[in-house]
């Protein structure tokens, strides 16, 4: 607006002095330079505090040089155009920093500008330091806020309401192997493994659908994720509802628990395998019999067991090292698994123990079959026949009125003992 056009030119004085905002007005004169002609004191208390309250001072007395510069710039536009033009200034006085929209409206109509030969504007201050530093925090507080969720652990990715990512923090983009910046707009469902993709959109559906805001990683199964080199990350995932406006999307906190899983699939293995030759452990092969037993007591069945112990083992060790016993031992289990049928069970029961269980097999029969295992084990081999590895072997018959596992292996022990006082490497049975 013009404020020629409400206030004449005569009681601009006067109007400057008894407003209450802070005015000035500035000339530009022959030489291109800018002047202060009038101003009120609400406006020179803003100001330059070293320049003098006075008028017809040069604008660049008044202001730092960057306010110059854009002051100027501001004026010139407002002098071509006619209409009133709006800058931002930061000030400092004492120390202490203040803000101001600048408002520059010319003083002549806009018919007038091109004869008039020292243009007027009129420049209006007003204070914004209140809402610039309530912007400032706000965007301090924001910077912050991303530097916190960047430098978070688990990935936190916020997904529009098509599905797109929006946002993702560095954690996330580790987890699925991107690079900064490369997972923007991609949606979600590529980082499942096509398998899962239906299922997951359905949930997704589901969770839009539902009056729940959120669903924590507890309530789910871990899922797999899907890297960008194609291969699979095991992941949980926290989801919650994000309103904004008449827009939902969701918020998505995403944990690796590559490690957990692994470190469950070790325990898992430690508690049925023996962690050398991956066969059944002791504690699990015990398992196995009482089950056995149990199945011959009901269903008026029999199985046997074998004990084995490999023979000087104890020497060998002594003499060529654990290395080389480790290797004898990997060997042995490796023949045995070999020659034993699918249903058979065998597995470590310490040291260089072993036990063997035939399921639906007599005695005699499980001491044919044991023979074969003594034969294999003397079969050529490099290794085997370097270190002269033999064992001896123990056949118990196990039947319905069997009602002591102990008493079992007793008899499967005092066997095997006897192949070993019989000679070693044979096969001995006791009923």
């Amino acid at each position: 607006m013009r404020v020629d056009s409400i206030i004449p030119t005569p009681c601009l004085e006067q109007f400057v002095d008894t407003v209450g905002a802070r005015l000035a007005v500035f000339e530009k004169r022959s030489d291109l330079q800018f002047f202060l002609v009038l101003a009120n004191q609400q406006f020179h208390e803003i100001i330059n505090p070293s320049a003098s309250s006075g008028a017809d001072q040069r604008l660049q007395d008044l202001f730092n040089r960057d306010d110059i510069e854009l002051l100027e710039g501001m004026f010139l536009r407002c002098l071509e155009t006619g209409l009133t033009q709006e800058i931002e200034l930061s000030l400092e006085s004492k120390g202490e920093v203040s803000w101001w929209r600048m408002l520059a409206s010319s003083l002549q109509p806009a018919s007038e500008l091109a004869a008039a030969e020292r243009p007027r504007v009129l420049l209006n201050c007003i204070d914004i330091t209140e809402t610039k530093r309530r912007d400032l925090n706000r965007e301090r507080m924001l910077l912050r806020f991303e530097q916190a969720i960047d430098a978070a652990y688990d990935g936190i990715m916020i997904f529009d309401s098509d599905n797109c990512l929006e946002y993702c923090n560095h954690a996330a983009e580790s987890i699925f192997g991107y690079a900064a910046g490369e997972l923007h707009r991609v949606c979600f469902d590529q980082l499942i493994p096509v398998r899962l993709r239906a299922a997951h959109n359905d949930y997704v559906r589901e969770f839009y659908g539902s009056e729940d805001n959120a669903r924590l990683m507890e309530q789910r199964s871990p899922v797999s994720g899907l890297c960008k080199d194609g291969s699979e990350v095991a992941i949980e995932i926290n989801i919650n509802k994000l309103q904004i406006g008449d827009q939902t999307g969701v918020a998505a906190i995403i944990r690796n628990i590559t490690r957990r899983t692994e470190m469950i699939e070790e325990l898992r293995r430690a508690a049925f395998e023996d962690p050398l030759t991956g066969i059944y452990n002791r504690r699990h092969m015990s398992r196995i019999l009482h089950r056995e037993l149990q199945r011959a007591q009901r269903f008026d069945r029999f199985f046997s067991v074998v004990m084995i112990d490999l023979d000087h083992f104890k020497r060998i060790n002594d003499t060529y090292g654990h290395g080389i016993g480790d290797e004898l031992l990997m060997s042995f289990v490796s023949k045995v698994s070999n020659c034993i049928r699918s249903v058979d069970v065998f597995g470590r029961w310490g040291g260089e123990e072993f036990i063997l269980i035939l399921p639906e097999t007599c005695a005699d029969d499980a001491v044919t079959a044991t023979e074969n295992v003594r034969k294999q084990l003397n079969s050529a081999d490099a290794v085997d026949e370097l270190y002269g590895l033999t064992a001896s072997y123990g056949v118990t018959e196990v039947l319905r009125q069997e009602t002591s596992i102990e008493n079992i292996l007793e008899r499967a022990d005092k066997a095997m003992y006897k192949a070993k006082a019989d000679g070693r490497d044979c096969v001995r049975k006791m009923l």
